[in-house]
Order: structure tokens, then C-alpha cells, then sequence
């Protein structure tokens, strides 16, 4: 059965309010569909994913191995350690954008 990990990070096209047709070119025919009071639910090894009336993803779940993390930091079992130092690179990329954008408009 596939596991969303890999394929989840490199690309980032599985999200919410992507089509159920969308979200199974991602993952291939390797699924099981629950059907539920109001849409059905997809699953695969380490993931769910809840689709509406009009066919559209509304709620994603992962559980077990899943590896997807946002800026390669933040994921499932990240810690708020992990949360911090990502708040530091974002903080100081945002500072020395503004210096070398202060630096370009002085030099103009």
C-alpha cells in the first residue's frame, strides 16, 4: 500500500481542496474508500483523507511513519525546540533581506 512521505514533501500537491480525482493521480489505485454520511474517506498506509459532497479534500489525518515536515523542520513529533530555531532562520533571513535591500536602494 503507499505511504505519503516522500512524494508529500518533494511536491506539496497534496492539500486541502484538492479534487478526490487529484488526490488519487498522487497516490495511485493502492487505496481504501469508506463511504460516510456526507463524502467518503480515502485511506492509505500512514494517511486519511476526508473528501466532501463535492469532491474535495476538507480534512487530512497521518499517523505512524509519516515523514512530511514544512520547511524540512516542522512536522508530526516536532518539538517546540524544533518550532523555535525555525522562527530564528526565518527571523534572520528577514533581516538580511532588509539590509541588502537597504544596501540596493542606497547604492541607487
Amino acid at each position: 500500500m503507499y505511504q505519503l512521505g516522500d512524494r508529500f514533501n518533494k511536491y506539496g500537491r497534496i492539500k486541502l481542496n484538492i479534487t478526490k480525482d487529484q488526490l488519487i493521480v498522487l497516490i495511485g489505485n493502492d487505496y481504501k474508500e469508506s463511504l460516510l454520511g456526507r463524502g467518503t474517506r480515502i485511506e492509505i498506509e500512514n494517511a486519511k483523507f476526508w473528501i466532501s459532497e463535492d469532491g474535495k479534500i476538507y480534512q487530512i489525518g497521518v499517523e505512524g511513519d509519516f515523514k512530511g515536515k514544512y520547511k524540512g523542520i516542522i512536522g508530526i513529533g516536532s518539538t517546540l525546540s524544533d518550532v523555535k530555531k525555525l522562527l530564528v532562520i526565518m527571523f534572520k533571513y528577514m533581516i538580511h533581506m532588509k539590509w541588502k535591500m537597504k544596501g540596493e536602494s542606497a547604492s541607487n
